[in-house]
Formats: structure tokens, sequence, C-alpha cells
């Protein structure tokens, strides 16, 4: 049997605040675990802006890292 190469080409990390969906952004580097049970909890040190949304100084929120689909090679 041929073994099967797959290229993996990246990974989407989710923000969540109040469990309410801010934004994702795209990734090369999965600097943490991937999948439903991969939820980092975090407090923000600074205000930042995830799309169109910010997440304010000492907000609680957490994040999802999920990979994208890639490809065969």
């Amino acid at each position: 049997m041929k073994k099967v190469e797959f290229e993996n080409i990246g990974y989407f990390k989710e923000y969540y605040c109040n469990n309410d969906f801010i934004g994702s952004i795209v990734t090369q580097d999965a600097d943490q675990d991937f999948g439903f049970m991969s939820r980092v909890f975090h407090v923000a040190k600074s205000d930042f802006k995830i799309g169109k949304k910010w997440i304010k100084k000492g907000s609680e929120y957490y994040t999802v890292l999920m990979p994208l689909c890639g490809k065969l090679k």
C-alpha cells in the first residue's frame, strides 16, 4: 500500500470573550494544542483588536486553535 502524505497549510485561532465569538486569525505556527480541547484562558494585558472588535485590558478571554484544511502531496 502507498503511504499517503498530507501537507498542513496552517491553523486558525478563534478568540472568545464572555462566550461570544470575537474573531479569528490565520497563523502558520501551532503555539498550543489544536482541536476543541485546546481551549486556553487568558487575561488581556493591553487593548487589542481582532477583526472589527476590541478586547479591553483586563478582560478574560480564551482561544481555540483549529487546523486549516490541507492538501495531499
